[in-house]
């Protein structure tokens, strides 16, 4: 008895004695690599949004993050997509990082700090982020647009385009109710700046804009689609032709190479202009990080994260960078198309003038002598 009872005793004393060594050890253990008496730092946090990710860049910044905590010790980025309500709430804690499109928002002054300093991104599109003179926010990439054309629809090749021929693809109209829809149509072309980009195609090609299109070659949501509608009817044939983004032209080439999508040809806007751009700026909150987010920010526009927009279908906004090349023919001709003076929208004016220049478009697409370039230029 006297025996088991040293055995237990025994037992209690060494679970007692690791539970002590668990606990106090690593108190007492030197860090490995640092001089004894001195702890390591508490990790940095650097916190990102992305507001409404309608470039599809977030793959592209998460890369960049992952980058950046891989050459600064000790720093975690955390990125997010949010959206401008979650900035604008009433007492919203702000994120170190923000990067967003035209129009997200307003007046800058209360969110943001102003961008000082040299930078590598090209003035023309620099300006898009200047707000009463200073600047805000920088672009750090962009997207296109092109007119996709169902080549079997309207045969032909990839330097002209006849839009006599594009116009006379429309089919034989039905009546649904008392309005009448044409079963195959002309054009789809979404709402924004899509009808400007139209407009900058036809301009010396179609002296006469729409004017001339035949009756009922065009839909009744002409110019005020859903980019989304648009798309889907040029993918199911309804449209000859669909004024595109290059993030939708990416999509449908990803559905040739599956074999559910048609051969088509592409033709790039032959000015300079496009609105999907995105912007990064620092939050007033990056305060106390400004290191951090300085460096950030020169990390998205370093040589380097540049040269991965490639991978996304993105362009960079460096002067004489080029990421395509012939065997990506679409990107390469909207590349090419975006470079020298590129009209970006004033990213803090967009949101007031978006329309008024939609508007503007739709009606120099039917009357050529309009001053729809002094309003472009307007709202730079």
């Amino acid at each position: 008895m006297k025996k088991k009872l040293l055995f237990l005793s025994a037992i209690c004393v060494t679970l007692a004695l690791a539970l002590l060594f668990t606990t106090v050890w690593p108190h007492l253990k030197p860090e490995v690599g640092l001089p004894p008496g001195k702890a390591r730092p508490e990790a940095r946090l650097l916190r990102v949004w992305i507001i409404s990710d309608t470039l599809g860049a977030s793959g592209w910044v998460t890369q960049q993050a992952a980058a950046f905590e891989k050459t600064n010790q000790g720093v975690r980025v955390h990125v997010r997509i949010a959206m401008p309500q979650d900035v604008l709430s009433e007492g919203a804690v702000l994120p170190d990082i923000l990067l967003f499109t035209p129009g997200a928002f307003s007046d800058p002054t209360p969110l943001l700090l102003p961008i000082v300093g040299e930078s590598a991104v090209r003035d023309a599109l620099a300006r898009s982020g200047r707000y009463q003179g200073m600047q805000y926010a920088l672009p750090v990439c962009m997207a296109g647009y092109a007119l996709l054309v169902d080549d079997a629809v309207v045969p032909g090749d990839a330097d002209t385009l006849s839009w006599e021929a594009l116009f006379a693809t429309a089919k034989a109209e039905t009546v649904r109710g008392k309005v009448r829809v044409s079963a195959r149509y002309a054009l789809a072309v979404p709402d924004g700046l899509a009808p400007a980009a139209l407009w900058a195609l036809m301009r010396d090609t179609l002296p006469d804009g729409l004017r001339c299109a035949p009756s009922g070659s065009l839909p009744l949501d002409l110019c005020t689609a859903t980019p989304e509608k648009a798309y889907s009817d040029f993918t199911a044939k309804k449209a000859g032709a669909l004024l595109a983004t290059t993030r939708q032209a990416r999509k449908f080439a990803a559905l040739e190479a599956a074999g559910k999508g048609f051969d088509i040809r592409m033709y790039a806007l032959p000015a300079p202009m496009t609105d999907l751009v995105l912007l990064a700026a620092r939050a007033q909150a990056s305060a106390n990080s400004a290191d951090l987010a300085d460096a950030f920010l020169r990390q998205l526009v370093s040589p380097e994260a540049q040269q991965a927009l490639c991978a996304h279908g993105l362009f960079g906004v460096r002067e004489g960078l080029t990421l395509y090349d012939a065997s990506t023919p679409l990107l390469a001709a909207v590349e090419h198309s975006l470079t020298g003076d590129t009209w970006l929208p004033n990213a803090f004016t967009w949101a007031e003038n978006r329309t008024a220049i939609t508007q503007q478009a739709i009606g120099a697409l039917f009357s050529p002598h309009n001053a729809l370039p002094d309003a472009l230029e307007s709202v730079r």
